[in-house]
């Protein structure tokens, strides 16, 4: 185990969120949708069902991308807001995922 192995399990933690509210959105709200359809109209419901799971979506995404590295404390995906990499590396100090 590494130094740092509680803060790798939170990125991974993050990264799982972000991958979970990305590929269940069509189901998730494809279904949910479908299944109004029987009781009321679906109009105001899944409009309001598909923003709040994007309004979720982008809380995961913000999370993700606000990781503090480890070693350097700075955000380990991005340098300001310009610059976005889900590399494997700090892009700042160029620490290793997972080291």
């Amino acid at each position: 185990m590494t130094i740092h192995a509680d803060r790798w399990n939170e990125l991974r933690k993050r990264e799982r969120w972000m991958l979970f509210f990305l590929i269940a959105y069509i189901p998730v709200v494809g279904g949910s949708v479908a299944l109004l359809e029987r009781f009321v109209s679906p109009d105001i419901p899944g409009v309001v069902l598909a923003i709040v799971w994007m309004l979720m979506m982008a809380v995961a995404w913000y999370r993700l991308l606000s990781f503090a590295c480890p070693r350097c404390g700075e955000w380990f995906h991005t340098k300001w807001f310009a610059w976005v990499s889900l590399g494997r590396r700090c892009v700042h100090c160029g620490l290793e995922k997972g080291a």
